[in-house]
């Protein structure tokens, strides 16, 4: 830039002789001097592209830089983190929390995924980080709301209908420990990739259970053919909701509906590229959890999970203490809670159905 200024002043001062060349008559002398006044103003504007450009590559050089540090230094959380359950070790890349030491996000990633036994309900559901123990937080609601006309110049009437309904919150902790022996530290076994499984498996059924008892609230319609699944479907959710409506079903559940076929002898149940289990029914995802995971093994729930709000309090916490029959236990905290978005006016978008089969008719026998 300094460069810049300085050419500036050349130019002002050539400038300065054109004027006083042409004050004097001297035409073809100021002629020869505004040649120097043009090469000057393309010299300034190359030299300020110049600088940019300079400029640009010290700011992509300091960005390389700190993303270089901020892998170095996620390497080193993650690093520290294992071997703190292995060895119980608190070492600089750990961060603690109230007495636990704090997953590293990346860390509580792969050991999320490490749970690949359990399907993670909070996928399904709208998450809300807060920072507070309890509160309200403003959820996006499927409200509808429209303008009206208006004389030219007058004022904007208020839109009657709020696009966010708050929704409370009152977040719990809750924790749990595994045993690990003195024995297994002794003889050198490596329970770390284990101790992972075990967290996200933990948090997981949690966060699934914390859910679950959301939806268990609902009151449940008992119904038993694919005509009465389909009427569900098709009338019972805003037209504008459809392609968010998935199935949420127990193995029983999908065991009966998996031998339902239509009137030409097809099954109702397709394959679908999105949905865990593979499959889908009238178009929408299936989802399939064990039996004991739902209110009873004949329940399903189809509609909009994105309904569930699941507030996020922190992060994953992990502590080692003593234990008295020679050994220690890692505990695992985590704080949250869940509540579904509904108010007065409107219910929540999730039907909860208790499926009981109905046995075909028998054909009539004409006399």
């Amino acid at each position: 830039m300094d460069k810049v200024m300085e050419l500036r002043q050349l130019l002002a001062s050539t400038k300065e002789e054109v004027r006083g060349l042409l004050a004097e008559n001297k035409v073809t002398d100021a002629e020869s001097k505004m040649k120097e006044v043009r090469s000057l103003e393309k010299k300034i504007e190359l030299q300020i592209e110049l600088d940019k450009e300079e400029e640009r590559q010290v700011q992509a050089k300091m960005e390389t830089e700190k993303r270089t540090v901020k892998g170095e230094n996620k390497v080193e959380e993650r690093a520290a983190f294992d071997k703190f359950l292995e060895t119980r070790e608190i070492t600089d890349g750990v961060k603690l929390d109230s007495g636990f030491a704090v997953v590293p996000e990346e860390t509580k990633t792969e050991i999320i995924e490490l749970a690949d036994e359990v399907f993670r309900l909070k996928d399904l559901v709208t998450v809300k980080k807060v920072k507070n123990a309890s509160g309200k937080q403003p959820v996006r609601t499927t409200a509808k709301a429209k303008l009206h006309s208006v004389d030219e110049l007058a004022k904007s009437p208020e839109i009657a209908v709020t696009p966010f309904t708050e929704v409370s919150y009152d977040v719990v902790t809750k924790r749990g420990y595994i045993p690990v022996s003195e024995e297994l530290k002794e003889d050198g076994v490596n329970v770390v990739s284990d101790l992972k499984q075990y967290i996200g498996e933990t948090v997981v059924n949690t966060e699934n259970d914390d859910i679950m008892t959301v939806l268990k609230s609902l009151t449940a319609k008992t119904i038993g053919t694919a005509d009465e699944i389909k009427d569900i479907v098709n009338t019972n959710f805003p037209v504008g909701r459809s392609k968010n409506i998935k199935f949420l079903m127990s193995q029983t559940v999908y065991n009966a509906i998996d031998k339902l076929k239509d009137g030409n002898g097809r099954y109702l149940l397709q394959d679908s590229i999105s949905a865990a289990s593979g499959k889908m029914l009238f178009g929408k995802d299936v989802i399939v959890l064990n039996d004991d995971e739902l209110p009873t093994k004949n329940t399903m729930f189809v509609g909009d999970f994105k309904e569930i709000v699941y507030f996020d309090r922190s992060q994953v916490q992990v502590q080692w203490t003593n234990y008295l029959h020679y050994g220690e236990c890692l505990g695992v905290a985590i704080r949250n809670d869940v509540k579904k978005i509904e108010d007065d006016n409107k219910k929540v978008n999730i039907k909860k159905i208790t499926f009981s089969p109905k046995e075909p008719e028998a054909p009539g026998v004409e006399g």
